[in-house]
């Protein structure tokens, strides 16, 4: 049997460190907390990625569950980077609209394969996600989104699509861990 959920140990630390970030564009967090729990959040997706790569039998179906979840830590390494170097923020704006294109189809399928309420809502989660990651591409390469709107925003998807759902996970109280897409039963 699989740990108890991969899925929601990954939701419960992207909701946090959305959350965190949605504080530091209220600019309510200092600077070295937004490195840390970038970079903290950024490797437990990483460790999460090679684990399912490494313990699955590596086809294609089972190789998109971590390069899904790669998506977010290349986002969170990339802004724990910034911070840290003082980086100027095009770059991950360019890669946010990648991630953003990406989560379409992403949605879609699970929409089109979904049986059960959480693969549906998994869907529609992605759709948010789509739509933050091209709110963040608007405001770091084009400073179309005022912080102020973006923070609050972030905050709302980080506790909605990733904290709350991650806790009910991990405490067996939302579908499945098999039915999540991150994480399967052996």
């Amino acid at each position: 049997m699989m740990l108890p959920s991969l899925s929601g140990l990954v939701l419960l630390y992207v909701g946090g460190v959305l959350f965190i970030n949605g504080l530091g564009l209220l600019q309510r967090v200092d600077e070295q907390a937004l490195i840390f729990i970038n970079a903290f959040v950024g490797i437990i997706t990483f460790i999460v990625a090679i684990y399912l790569i490494f313990s699955e039998t590596s086809t294609l179906i089972e190789l998109k569950n971590p390069a899904f979840v790669l998506l977010f830590s290349g986002t969170y390494l990339w802004i724990a980077y910034n911070h840290y170097v003082n980086g100027d923020n095009r770059g991950l704006g360019w890669y946010c609209l990648f991630v953003s294109l990406t989560a379409i189809p992403i949605s879609i399928n699970l929409l089109q394969t979904a049986h059960g309420i959480w693969p549906i809502w998994l869907s529609y989660c992605w759709v948010s996600w789509s739509v933050l990651w091209f709110l963040y591409f608007m405001h770091l390469v084009f400073k179309k989104i005022p912080r102020r709107y973006l923070g609050y925003f972030t905050i709302i998807i980080g506790i909605a699509s990733a904290w709350l759902p991650g806790y009910l996970l991990l405490n067996t109280k939302m579908g499945s861990p098999s039915e999540t897409g991150l994480s399967r039963d052996r």
